[in-house]
C-alpha cells in the first residue's frame, strides 16, 4: 500500500498526509515554517495527537531533488509545480498539517472580472499597486507588472487543479478597490477553498510531507551553493536533507521583535504583539538564513496595519466621517484605502486616532465585517448602536453634547478640535474638500445586504455620501489604534527575480535557492499595503514559479 493510500485509509480521507518512514526510527511528521496571507489560520484537517518517543532517534540523511520548507500556500503550490515538472519533492512543515490563512486573491485579466465589466488596463492596475511607493520601500515596478501579468495564468492553473472561484469582488472593508480580487465559492474557509485541494493534488503527484519538524538552517557546499537543509524532528533527532533545489516558503518576520524593528521600523510597537493567537506569525527564518549566506534583503518593509476599536465599534471603512489624530487635527482623505489612511496617521505622528460623527450619521457608517479589522457587520441598526454603546461603556468611544465636551473626553485640545470640525463642516457644506480632496460622493461595491458573505453572489454598487457635517448632537468619537498587536502579515524579506531565485547582494542568483510569499514579497508590495488579496496572490504566483524553477534546476534543464 502506498503512503497516500495508507493515510487515506487510516484517516478516512479527511486529512490526507504522507509520512516518510525510516528504517532507523519511526518518525513523527516533520515541519518548517508556514506561509501567511490575510485570514484566520486554517488547516486541512484536525491535527492528530502526537505521542513523544521515549528516546531520541539516530541522525538521518535524505536525498531529494527539491525540498520545500513550509507547507503553506507557497509550499503547496511550489511542491505541486515541481512534482508535475518531474522532480522528486519533499515538504517539511513545523506544524502538524498543511496550513493557510487567506481568502481573496488580487486579480487582473480573469474571465470573472471581464464578465463583470471590471477591465482596467495593465498600466492602471499596476499603478493602483505602486501608488504607495515611497523611499522606505523596495517596491519594484517591473516586478509588480510581472506579478500582475501572471495573475490570470496562475488562477487558471489553480482552477485546473480543482480550486473553484465563485466571483470577483472587493473585500467588504475596501469598497472603493473595485472588483480587484477573486474569491473561492467557499469564502473564508481556506481549508476547503485551497488547502485541501492543493494537498490532495500534491499527494497525487507524489509529493511527500513531513510534519512537526523544525528547520534549523541551510546546508552549503564548499562552493557556497545551497545544498539542502538541516532540521530537527519532534523526537529531537537531527535530519539532513540533501537537495538539488531548496524552496523557502517560511513566512514573514512578524513574530520577531528585533527583525520588525530593523526591517519594518515604521510599524509602531503598541504591543504586546500577539504571537500565539488568531494570527500565526513567521519567525524570520528566511531573513536570518538569507543574511547569513549573503542574500540581498528588502531593507524597509511593512505590514498589514489597520484601524481597530477594541470593542468593534464604528471604524468607518468608507470614510463617511471625520478622522483626527491625537492632536485633534485631520490627517487624510478618510475614503482612502484603510491601510493607506493608517499610514497617514502614523506619518502625522499619531499614536491613535478618533472617528468623529454625529447623531444623524451614527447608524449610517459603513463598517462591513472584516476578519482583520475588528469591525462589526452592520445592516442591522440596533447591532451597530449596541456595539457603540458597549464601546462607550468600556471607555474606547465617547458621547457628548458639544464638541468641546467631546474633546475633553478624548483628551485632545478643545480649541484645535473645534477648529478642525469647523473647517471640515465648511467643506461638507460647499461639497469641496480643499484640504485633502475627499469627494462628496463616491461609488463603491459591497455585498448585497440579502447575501452578505455569499461568495457565489455578485456584489452590488453603492453610493456613499462622504462629506457629512457634524452638526446634530449628541456627538460621538470612536477611538481606534493600529493593530500591530495583531499583525497579520509582513512585507519585505529576500529579494528574488522573476524565476523566484533568491538574489545575493550583487544581484546574482544564489545557486539552488528559491523563495516566495512573505519570505520574499517586498518587491511586489511596498511598506503600505495597497489592497487586500495582493499578498495571497503573490504566494501562489511565485510559489508556482519557484516550483517550476526549482524542478528545472534540479533536473539540469
Amino acid at each position: 500500500m502506498s503512503h497516500i493510500e495508507e493515510n487515506n485509509t487510516r484517516q478516512g480521507g479527511l486529512s490526507r498526509r504522507a509520512f516518510i518512514g525510516s528504517s532507523a526510527a519511526a518518525l513523527a511528521a516533520l515541519a518548517a515554517a508556514s506561509v501567511t496571507g490575510c485570514a484566520p489560520n486554517a488547516t486541512s484537517g484536525a491535527t492528530e495527537s502526537k505521542q513523544q518517543p521515549a528516546e531520541v532517534g539516530p541522525a538521518e540523511t535524505k536525498e531529494i531533488d527539491v525540498v520545500v520548507i513550509g507547507a503553506g500556500p507557497v509550499g503547496q503550490s511550489s511542491a505541486l509545480a515541481a512534482a508535475e515538472a518531474g522532480a522528486s519533492v519533499l515538504v517539511i512543515e513545523r506544524s502538524g498539517s498543511c496550513t493557510g490563512k487567506h481568502h481573496v486573491l488580487a486579480a487582473w485579466g480573469t474571465a470573472l472580472q471581464k464578465e463583470a465589466g471590471f477591465d482596467p488596463t495593465l498600466d492602471e492596475y499596476v499603478a493602483s499597486i505602486c501608488a504607495y511607493k515611497d523611499r522606505s520601500s523596495d517596491l519594484d515596478e517591473d516586478m509588480v507588472r510581472y506579478t500582475v501579468e501572471q495573475m490570470a495564468p496562475t488562477y487558471e492553473w489553480m482552477e485546473a487543479h480543482g480550486v473553484e472561484f465563485g466571483r470577483c469582488c472587493a473585500i467588504n472593508g475596501e469598497p472603493f478597490a473595485g472588483l480587484s480580487s477573486v474569491a473561492s465559492v467557499h469564502g473564508r474557509d481556506t481549508a476547503k477553498a485551497f488547502t485541501e485541494v492543493f494537498e490532495g493534488c500534491c499527494l497525487d503527484a507524489g509529493v511527500e510531507f513531513m510534519f512537526d519538524t523544525e528547520a534549523n538552517g541551510l546546508l552549503l557546499g564548499e562552493d557556497g551553493a545551497v545544498r539542502g537543509v538541516t532540521a530537527t524532528a519532534s523526537d529531537g533527532h537531527v535530519l539532513e536533507i540533501h537537495a538539488r533545489s531548496v524552496v523557502l516558503g517560511t513566512g514573514g518576520f512578524g513574530g520577531d521583535d528585533e527583525l520588525l524593528r530593523r526591517y519594518a521600523p515604521w510599524i509602531p510597537n503598541f504591543g504586546p504583539l500577539d504571537k500565539t493567537g488568531q494570527w500565526t506569525l513567521g519567525d524570520g527564518f528566511a531573513i536570518r538564513e538569507g543574511k547569513r549566506i549573503g542574500a540581498d534583503l528588502c531593507s524597509q518593509g511593512g505590514g498589514g496595519l489597520i484601524y481597530k476599536n477594541f470593542e468593534g465599534a464604528n471604524t468607518d471603512l468608507a470614510g463617511q466621517a471625520l478622522h483626527v489624530g491625537s492632536d485633534g487635527k485631520r490627517f487624510c482623505d478618510e475614503s482612502a484605502i484603510r491601510f493607506a489612511r493608517t499610514r497617514s496617521a502614523l506619518d502625522a505622528g499619531n499614536g491613535e486616532a478618533f472617528i468623529l460623527y454625529d447623531a444623524d450619521l451614527v447608524n449610517e457608517l459603513y463598517t462591513g465585517a472584516s476578519s482583520s479589522g475588528g469591525a462589526v457587520a452592520t445592516g442591522e441598526v440596533s447591532e451597530a448602536q449596541e456595539v457603540l454603546d458597549a464601546a462607550i461603556e468600556a471607555g474606547s468611544a465617547y458621547k457628548a453634547g458639544t464638541i468641546e465636551e467631546l474633546a475633553r473626553l478624548m483628551n485632545v485640545n478643545a480649541a484645535v478640535l473645534s477648529e478642525t470640525v469647523a473647517v471640515y463642516n465648511a467643506a461638507c457644506v460647499s461639497g469641496v474638500d480643499d484640504q485633502f480632496g475627499k469627494p462628496a460622493i463616491k461609488i463603491g461595491v459591497m455585498d448585497d445586504p440579502a447575501h452578505v458573505g455569499d461568495f457565489t453572489y455578485p456584489q452590488i454598487e453603492q453610493e456613499f455620501r462622504l462629506l457629512n457635517e457634524i452638526k446634530t448632537p449628541p456627538f460621538y468619537a470612536t477611538r481606534v489604534t493600529y493593530n500591530s498587536y495583531q499583525l497579520f502579515q509582513t512585507f519585505g524579506g529576500l529579494k528574488i527575480d522573476k524565476q523566484a531565485q533568491v538574489l545575493d547582494v550583487e544581484g546574482s542568483p544564489i545557486a539552488n535557492l528559491f523563495a516566495a510569499g512573505e519570505a520574499a514579497n517586498g518587491q511586489m508590495i511596498g511598506a503600505t499595503y495597497p489592497f487586500s488579496g495582493l499578498a495571497a496572490a503573490g504566494t501562489y504566483i511565485y510559489g508556482r514559479l519557484a516550483g517550476q524553477s526549482a524542478a528545472a534546476n534540479a533536473k539540469g534543464a
